[in-house]
């Protein structure tokens, strides 16, 4: 599945598309490179990827968020690809 990412940061406005299983995954090196240049495209800016400043993800984006000491990134679904086994769009299972 074609998950797309977007938002606003300290940089700008930033968009982002990563494919992967509809119910979110960990990224691969390389996409969280790709997340990190996208989100920061600054010369020796330290801000790592400046996810975490700035409004934010867009509210009908799927997130990326970082965990862990050892700088694991993730991909959170978007609201409405986050579906029960009937097809319908589960919303409060998606972590805001």
């Amino acid at each position: 599945m074609i998950h797309e990412v977007s938002g606003s940061n300290l940089h700008g406005q930033y968009t982002i598309t990563l494919r992967g299983p509809a119910e979110g995954f960990e990224l691969s090196p390389a996409q969280a490179r790709r997340v990190a240049k996208a989100t920061c495209g600054v010369k020796g800016c330290r801000c790592g990827g400046s996810l975490r400043y700035g409004e934010g993800p867009d509210e009908s984006s799927a997130r990326v968020i970082e965990a862990g000491w050892e700088r694991r990134w993730y991909l959170i679904p978007a609201p409405a690809a986050v579906r029960d086994e009937y097809g319908f769009p589960i919303y409060d299972e998606v972590i805001a």
